[in-house]
């Protein structure tokens, strides 16, 4: 699928650079591939697992990212035939990441591209960022807890829900949400091993929902986060008789908010 989908972005993207030489020549031919061609593209090269193909999608992210660049720096023409990436361009740029085996390339490359869109967060004029959310940070905790192991994993989502809280100071919309705080859940709950890293990922995994429950008004639980934090328990309490109750615990507070599609 990767291969044909190549093949045929390639084509295309000839056909433009072609068609771009004839405007001054008054051509009727047109042909622009939009920011969702080439998000479905490097959506489609995520779901790969060939290095070639990840590596073609991030040059897809960059030359997206690079447009805008030229736009915002240039008032005449610009070379680059890649649309202005969204929010959503980033998020699949980071899946491509699943397939990288170094986690320390991982962690590099992420925060590049964490660092690429904040630029375009606080970069003034036009084009501006077509969406503010918490997803694209979202989706780069969710890349860790699939790539990253022990307590590496928490570590790198604290930082990334620090990042969020960083910049909801001046927006608000960026403020993380309960798909932020599954995923720090999910993280606790892998982190194994290291006797101090796991009960610091206990207390981290019941302080947050303890600060959930308290702000479950507005913001409903999901089954999703009683899920890992059961799983939280089951992992990191020893002891039998706490374990089991802690569990029926949260079992019936999931119960009674009508979330139980998970259990």
């Amino acid at each position: 699928m990767g291969e044909k989908v190549y093949r045929i972005f390639q084509q295309m993207n000839n056909i433009q650079r072609y068609v771009q030489t004839l405007t001054h020549k008054k051509s009727p031919v047109t042909l622009e591939l939009k920011q969702n061609a080439y998000n479905m593209i490097i959506a489609t090269y995520g779901h790969t697992k060939d290095e070639f193909f990840m590596i073609q999608g991030m040059k897809m992210l960059d030359d997206m990212i690079e447009t805008w660049k030229q736009k915002r720096t240039s008032t005449t023409s610009f070379t680059s035939v890649a649309p202005v990436p969204n929010d959503q361009s980033f998020v699949y740029g980071l899946s491509l990441l699943r397939n990288e085996k170094s986690s320390e390339k991982v962690v590099k490359e992420s925060e590049r591209l964490l660092n690429e869109y904040e630029s375009m967060i606080h970069g003034s004029g036009d084009p501006p960022m077509i969406d503010s959310s918490p997803k694209v940070y979202n989706a780069c905790m969710d890349l860790y807890t699939n790539t990253l192991e022990g307590h590496n994993v928490l570590s790198a989502c604290c930082l990334i829900i620090d990042r969020m809280k960083e910049e909801a100071r001046n927006n608000i919309k960026f403020t993380p949400n309960m798909e932020s705080y599954t995923i720090l859940l999910k993280a606790c709950s892998l982190v194994t091993g290291d006797f101090v890293a796991t009960i610091r990922a206990y207390e981290m995994a019941t302080a947050t929902i303890n600060s959930l429950h308290q702000r479950s008004g507005s913001s409903p639980m999901t089954d999703s986060i009683y899920f890992y934090m059961m799983k939280c328990v089951a992992i990191h309490v020893v002891d039998k008789d706490e374990k089991q109750r802690t569990i029926l615990q949260l079992f019936d507070q999931g119960k009674n908010q009508y979330y139980c599609t998970q259990f």
